[in-house]
């Protein structure tokens, strides 16, 4: 074994070793788990109201509001900006839920209103005892009669609905648990009738009529229930809300979704809102309004590696906190420890895989910008940039001008451009106004870098690594996007030791490339077959 191959084993051992000591004192002595790196779904939820103010009602108040989740023992909820336009806002509470609510004093234009917050759920089942007895008539606490008496969505007491209870209840036993599994199979059977699709046209909920007749048997028998409005969170968009059940047993509100199937269980995917309330947003008289639910599932750092990252910046002795008493924020700093992950992700596609792209370090640099604009805007960028180049570099060169000047030119027709997309507020083109975002010195490197492909290697081979730069910078933007690596890397920055070591090993990589295998299929197929390349060539 030669000297230098000595020196980057010992190199490798020590970089693992002080990883796993340090690592290993988080652990043990700090108490930072290692399933704090799991991630786990959140969803972004945006509501959104375009509200029409009618002619006839020009000059009256106007208010429109939507509920809003709540953290609790299921959920944690952050809320986003919002949109309110011209209209104040607040948020008020009631036996309802929470509303967020938007007025004006007169009604103007028609207005868009918006409300946004990332959430965090978590299923939740229910082991229902087999002992437990029937409620006895006036056995519920007070405070909880409201959820027993008649209402016109739940006819308690009627003569039609103590037909049905009598009919559907087991009357050989005095136990809980059968009679919750016949109401709630009785009310699955409502849910897959006729009654849902009324109910459905009627109140915009559907498969509310199952869910419903379950609350009216549940009260019928003595058992204080209630519906909940929410969401069912899907990624994507979503224009409907969902109604189910829940019954006060043994001194909790248990859930039950009779049109779907969920007995004492509710999945993660379930949004409650609102406590028997029929639809989630309103609106005063003479005010039209359209709802909408726009949905984005993600995967997120847990809530505990947001704590081990807090601790690593105020922890003694705090390994950030000196930077953050600077003025350097966390989310900088992410910025500053996740390139060179972006770097060893464009080093392994250049040395393992064979991709050919602008620099090394550039493509991690292009990545990063994206991140503040956006894959597609961060593309769009680059892609308008490149184009520039190439219809631009023949004219400059056919007027004889030196390299340096023909860049200097070329620069100022790619800042003209993103300052001219600002422009595009005016025509309500908001996204593309992001493009003003993109750092004008990585574009103006890259315009470097193009023209300077399109001068050695011609138009067709500039084309091809634009392509594969392209395709790095996305693969890079995913990694570098992905919450849980940035977390990570401020939580247990020792990390970067890993990071180091990949690169060490990449720097001593003498395999194929990759893309080799392709290129040099004839002569590896000769190798096994000295038939095929005779045959062939």
């Amino acid at each position: 074994m030669s000297t230098s191959s000595r020196f980057i084993r010992v190199l490798q051992v020590l970089l693992l070793s002080v990883f796993l000591v340090i690592v290993g004192y988080r652990i043990l002595i700090q108490d930072v788990g290692l399933e704090v790196l799991t991630p786990e779904p959140s969803y972004k939820v945006t509501l959104r109201m375009d509200m029409t103010p009618a002619e006839a009602s020009a000059g009256a108040p106007m208010r429109v509001s939507t509920y809003v989740p709540a953290s609790n023992e299921r959920q944690r909820v952050a809320p986003l900006p919002h949109q309110t336009g011209p209209l104040s806002f607040e948020v008020t509470s009631d036996a309802t839920g929470r509303r967020a609510v938007w007025r004006a004093e007169a009604a103007g234009d028609a207005q868009e209103v918006s409300y946004a917050f990332r959430v965090w759920p978590q299923s939740v089942a229910y082991q229902l005892d087999d002992e437990l007895k029937r409620p006895a008539p006036g056995a519920a606490p007070p405070a909880l009669h409201g959820y027993l008496r008649e209402t016109p969505a739940h006819p308690v007491g009627t003569a039609a609905a103590q037909a049905r209870y009598e009919r559907i209840a087991p009357r050989r036993t005095d136990r809980l648990v059968p009679l919750l599994q016949a109401l709630f199979e009785h009310a699955a059977s409502v849910s897959e009738g006729t009654g849902t699709a009324a109910a459905s046209e009627r109140t915009g909920a559907p498969d509310r009529e199952g869910n419903r007749w379950l609350v009216t048997l549940a009260r019928q028998a003595h058992i204080p229930s209630r519906l909940v409005g929410g969401l069912m969170l899907h990624d994507g968009q979503a224009s409907r809300v969902h109604q189910w059940a829940e019954l006060h047993i043994n001194g909790h509100w248990v859930p039950f979704d009779a049109a779907h199937g969920h007995f004492a269980t509710l999945p993660a995917s379930y949004l409650p809102l609102c406590r028997g309330a029929t639809s989630l947003a309103q609106s005063s008289a003479g005010t039209g309004l359209k709802y909408t639910v726009d949905v984005d599932q993600s995967w997120t750092a847990r809530q505990e590696m947001e704590r081990a990252t807090t601790a690593a910046s105020t922890a003694t002795p705090g390994l950030w906190k000196p930077l953050t008493d600077a003025g350097l924020s966390l989310d900088l700093l992410m910025l500053m420890l996740l390139l060179p992950v972006g770097g060893s992700m464009v080093v392994f596609f250049r040395n393992v895989v064979g991709l050919e792209t602008y620099g090394t370090f550039l493509p991690a640099l292009l990545a990063v910008a994206c991140l503040a604009t956006g894959l597609l805007w961060g593309m769009l960028a680059f892609l308008i940039v490149t184009l520039t180049v190439a219809v631009l570099h023949l004219p400059l060169e056919r007027a004889g001008l030196m390299h340096t000047p023909r860049l200097a030119i070329l620069m100022v027709c790619v800042i003209v451009q993103i300052l001219l997309t600002a422009l595009s507020v005016q025509f309500e083109w908001v996204d593309l106004s992001y493009f003003i975002l993109f750092p004008v010195v990585i574009l103006t490197s890259t315009a470097e870098r193009f023209s300077a492909h399109l001068t050695e290697d011609g138009p067709a081979k500039a084309a091809k690594v634009t392509l594969m730069t392209a395709f790095v910078i996305a693969c890079s933007y995913f990694i570098m996007n992905f919450s849980v690596v940035g977390l990570t890397l401020l939580a247990f920055p020792e990390v970067l030791l890993l990071v180091i070591s990949f690169n060490v090993w990449l720097g001593r990589w003498v395999g194929i490339r990759l893309t080799e295998y392709t290129r040099f299929r004839w002569l590896i197929n000769r190798h096994q077959d000295p038939s095929y390349a005779t045959e062939t060539r």
